[in-house]
């Protein structure tokens, strides 16, 4: 009786362990990701007489694929960029550049 509880006592003791650890790498492998696609932004700074350079090669879509788990961390990891912006975002920015200043024309870049 006596080895009966220690085994199962170390039993517990281990998967306490085991899932600690689990749940911790997985926290600082998201933390991690979190951390790169962070970094990815990048600041521009604008001139006077500046003219919005709009790529009609990328995919410009209504809505967001949605890519499965798997390849989004890949892509992440590649830091492989999709082809593709968001309807909305294209939107806004063309509106915001129509208010700046600084901003004197659009052009529009097809391949």
């Amino acid at each position: 009786m006596k080895e009966f509880l220690k085994y199962t006592l170390a039993s517990v003791v281990g998967n306490l362990l085991g899932l600690f650890l689990v749940i911790t790498f997985g926290m600082g492998g998201i933390a991690f990701l979190v951390v790169v696609s962070a970094s990815r932004g990048t600041q521009t700074t604008l001139r006077d007489k500046s003219v919005l350079v709009l790529d009609l090669s990328v995919g410009i879509a209504d809505t967001a694929p949605q890519p499965t788990p798997s390849i989004a961390i890949g892509q992440t990891l590649r830091d492989d960029r999709s082809r593709f912006l968001p309807l909305r975002v294209v939107l806004e920015t063309i509106e915001r550049a129509s208010k700046d200043d600084k901003i004197v024309g659009l052009y529009l870049e097809g391949r």
